[in-house]
């Protein structure tokens, strides 16, 4: 074995590492996320951050032109609403009762036509924050929300909320 042939193969090793990080120094930008983080988002994806920006606006009818025609909202620990009249005023009951909203976005991930999300919804209501952890699923067809289907705990609502209303 020569002594010689490892110390270049080493050498060569150790140019090569250094060039690509002098590279990747070179055309990187301050503050701008690696080129994985800057990849588009899905239509569907975008459409639940919009939506849900549309919530954080507490703008009902922004919220509402993201539903399909005859959508399905599911707060899961309770009965389902269904249809547009009854979404809409499931959705401004909530929205009338909080002074203010925030959907904080933990995780978003997709499979097929249906988002997953990981969030912190939480809502001011009659002086008191109220923070829910939430996964919520959503199904799109065709650019609107068909089912919305949101999982919480209803118990951790109930405490926050027995002294509110």
């Amino acid at each position: 074995m020569n002594i010689m042939n490892i110390s270049s193969k080493r050498c060569f090793t150790v140019i090569t590492i250094l060039a690509v990080a002098v590279a990747a120094a070179l055309t990187a930008t301050p503050g701008k996320p690696p080129v994985e983080a800057q990849k588009k988002n899905s239509d569907e994806i975008q459409i639940v951050l919009d939506f849900v920006d549309a919530w954080n606006r507490k703008d009902v009818d922004g919220i509402m032109s993201y539903f399909s025609d005859d959508p399905i909202y599911h707060n899961i620990p309770v009965e389902p609403t269904v249809g547009r009249e009854a979404v809409r005023a499931s959705v401004a009951g909530l929205i009338g009762i909080s002074e203010t909203v925030h959907w904080e976005m933990i995780n978003i991930a997709q499979s097929g036509n249906s988002v997953l999300t990981e969030r912190v919804d939480s809502m001011l209501i009659n002086g008191t924050m109220v923070d829910m952890p939430v996964m919520g699923t959503f199904d799109i067809k065709d650019g609107k929300i068909t089912e919305f289907r949101d999982y919480f705990d209803m118990g951790m609502w109930n405490t926050q909320t027995k002294d509110l209303f």
